[in-house]
């Protein structure tokens, strides 16, 4: 399997195989415009866009044999001295914007946690059910603040999960802050969520729709107690 390297605020990055840079490019966490460089290129960087690396197709392969290392080309001179120029790290409008000390290690980008603070009101429903199906009153009962405690807790624990990952999957190079809008109650969190990734209100609304279902049965339990 080929080995490719690619341009990153003007310093040589790599090598990295054609699947994980291409995972890059897919997923937007490196421009259309970044110069890559692999052994049949030869001598010359090209714009990744210029190659098939964007329409090649995810799939599963196997560790790459034991190879010769080939060293890439010097990186062109104009993006050298551009960088020498430019000390603060963006070269030009097609480099990469992340700060040069921005190297978490990669992980995949999913939004496990996302979905279960969004549902999380259930899970708190099913807990007062058990209580209240146990004869226990919900609201001025011995377990009443039980539910509110694992709430808080639970939305703090899921939101620093998700915040985590985001940050590790590179989805969020400049570090801006996530986990502090957890404490304005999810809608803060999912709201700063969404602005920070500009994926939608999706999650948020799940969450409203959960919390209304959520208030409604409290209330039945609540006529019933």
């Amino acid at each position: 399997m080929a080995e490719w390297y690619f341009e990153e605020n003007g310093a040589q990055r790599g090598p990295v195989s054609e699947g994980d840079l291409n995972t890059m490019l897919v997923n937007h966490l490196l421009p259309p415009g970044t110069l890559v460089w692999t052994a049949s290129l030869g001598t010359v960087w090209k714009p990744a866009s210029q190659t098939h690396l964007e329409a090649a197709p995810q799939r599963l392969r196997p560790p790459p044999l034991p190879q010769v290392a080939v060293a890439p080309p010097p990186l062109p001179a104009a993006h050298r001295s551009a960088l020498l120029q430019n000390p603060g790290g963006v070269v030009s409008a097609s480099s990469s914007e992340w700060p040069s000390d921005y190297r978490p290690e990669q992980v995949a980008p999913h939004d496990d946690y996302a979905k279960w603070l969004a549902f999380s009101p259930l899970l708190l429903l099913v807990i007062d059910l058990v209580l209240f199906a146990n004869g226990n009153d919900v609201v001025d009962g011995p377990f009443a603040g039980a539910t509110p405690f694992l709430g808080a807790w639970g939305s703090l624990i899921f939101a620093s999960l998700d915040a985590r990952n985001i940050y590790r999957s590179w989805r969020n190079p400049k570090h801006r802050a996530l986990i502090p809008f957890v404490l304005l109650s999810p809608i803060g969190y999912f709201w700063r969520r969404a602005w920070l990734l500009k994926k939608g209100f999706g999650y948020l609304w799940v969450w409203l729709a959960c919390a209304a279902f959520y208030m409604v049965v409290l209330g039945a339990m609540m006529q019933r107690a």
